[in-house]
């Protein structure tokens, strides 16, 4: 988890298992780091899969376009 000036901050799971199904209505396709994964503008979840992993990156303060340049910036 990070916690930025003000309210800004985010929080990165890592499991090591595939991603869940989408349980919500609203998901949206997003290209992530060189693959697909899917944004829930709802729950302000991005997630995708990378190296056997399934990432997750969550935020109720930050739009998906700074969760990718989160995601981009990430060794």
């Amino acid at each position: 988890a990070y916690a930025g000036p003000g309210a800004i901050g985010f929080t990165l799971t890592e499991v090591s298992s595939g991603l869940a199904p989408p349980m919500e209505a609203d998901i949206r396709g997003v290209a992530i780091r060189g693959t697909e994964g899917r944004w829930s503008p709802d729950l302000g979840r991005l997630e995708w899969e990378e190296n056997g992993l399934a990432l997750t990156l969550t935020s109720g303060t930050l739009t998906l376009e700074q969760l990718l340049v989160i995601a981009d910036g990430m060794q």
